[in-house]
Parts: structure tokens; C-alpha cells; sequence
């Protein structure tokens, strides 16, 4: 009897081992698993881009969310978090494998990550937010940098009209001393 069990369970597990192979050899069905590798999404046209309300805020920290579109609804995304007060690029992340119903969700993710609204902007504001922060920005390159900004490539720029840096401080008011003396003329 205790045979008998073993070697059913026995068939069970190889039954389970064979079809997991199987399903791990199957080829690729739709144009989605196809694109897993971001590099591959590279000469696809942009799709919805997203970032930080605040964006237009001197020295704000914002999220941005980039993707492109193949035929089929596939797409591939490139997630940067910035910090434009100085540091520049926080962080780089390309993403494949996705379809054009999941950009809108990593847009989401990075805004609970940082706490903040994000909106839908055209993709030349979007890159140019990012190739600005790179050019401009204090700290090195993050991992992952390299993938995610090749996904930039070929699109125009539009101009941000914002400048980089920490929000500019304003000048002191003068205090009761200088008021004082600049009544009586000393």
C-alpha cells in the first residue's frame, strides 16, 4: 500500500515538473512578452508620458514616467525620479514587457513612492525634464541610467522654462535698526 502512494505521488510531482518546463519553453504569444527587453521598445513611438504636478516648481523633486508603443498594444517604460534643487537624477529604471494599460499604473507606483500627483504631459517635456536634470545635476548617474535615458533618444525637446536649482531665497527685510536709521538719515 505505502508503494503504491509514493509512486502516485511520484507521478504527481514529475506531471507538475513536466509542466512547468513546458510552459517555460513555450515561445513567445503576443507582442507584449515580446518586448521584456526595454532596448527593443527604442524605435517605437512615444506614448503617455506623466510627471509630478509640482514639476514646474524650482528645486522640486518630481517623478517622471515615459513610454513608448509598439504595434499591438505592447510597450516599454523609462520611471526617473529627479531632485532639481541639485542632486539631478535620483533614480533610472527601464521597464519592458508591459502593455499600454500598465503605463498609467507605473505612473501611479512612483507617485505613492513620492507622495505626490502626477499628470499627463507630451513627451519633449517630459525628456527634456530629465535631460536637464542630467546636465545639470550635482550627483552621479544612477544604475540603471544607461537603459532608461536610451529611451529619450529622438524626442524634441520643449522648453521647461524653469531653471534648475534650489528655489532662490529672498532678500531680508531690513530690521528695526536699519528702518530707523534710514528715517533719520544716518
Amino acid at each position: 500500500m505505502g508503494d503504491r502512494e509514493r509512486d502516485q505521488r511520484r507521478a504527481k510531482k514529475l506531471a507538475k515538473q513536466k509542466k512547468r518546463r513546458s510552459n517555460a519553453s513555450r515561445p513567445a504569444r503576443s507582442p507584449a512578452d515580446v518586448a521584456r527587453d526595454p532596448s527593443q521598445g527604442l524605435h517605437w513611438p512615444a506614448g503617455e508620458c506623466w510627471v509630478s504636478q509640482d514639476w514646474d516648481q524650482p528645486g522640486a523633486r518630481l517623478a517622471v514616467v515615459l513610454s513608448r508603443v509598439g504595434e499591438g498594444g505592447a510597450a516599454v517604460v523609462a520611471a526617473f525620479t529627479l531632485d532639481r534643487s541639485g542632486p539631478g537624477v535620483l533614480s533610472a529604471k527601464a521597464i519592458g514587457g508591459l502593455r499600454t494599460v500598465h503605463v498609467q499604473g507605473q505612473a501611479a507606483k512612483l507617485s505613492e513612492e513620492l507622495g505626490t500627483a502626477m499628470m499627463e504631459v507630451a513627451p519633449g517635456l517630459a525628456a527634456e525634464l530629465v535631460r536637464d536634470a542630467a546636465l545639470n545635476g550635482a550627483g552621479e548617474l544612477p544604475e540603471g541610467w544607461e537603459e532608461a535615458s536610451s529611451l529619450l533618444a529622438g524626442i524634441a525637446p520643449i522648453d521647461i522654462g524653469v531653471p534648475f536649482g534650489p528655489e532662490e531665497a529672498e532678500a531680508p527685510k531690513p530690521g528695526l535698526l536699519e528702518r530707523m536709521r534710514s528715517w533719520i538719515g544716518s
